[in-house]
């Protein structure tokens, strides 16, 4: 986990989201909840994956 945070480990990258202009509405609230540690974040470990915090 360490070494995919800080970007060391081999086969880590980065995950980005686009939008066009600044998020709003539904889009917003998305992106607020996949980047929440108690909501998104929760699931992104569950699912096997390194969560951003």
């Amino acid at each position: 986990k360490d070494t995919t945070l800080n970007g060391t480990y081999p086969i880590s990258r980065p995950l980005f989201m686009f939008t066009p202009g600044w998020p709003e509405g539904d889009v917003l609230n998305f992106i607020n909840f996949v980047l929440n540690p108690e909501k998104g974040q929760k699931y992104v470990e569950e699912a096997g994956f390194v969560p951003l915090y």
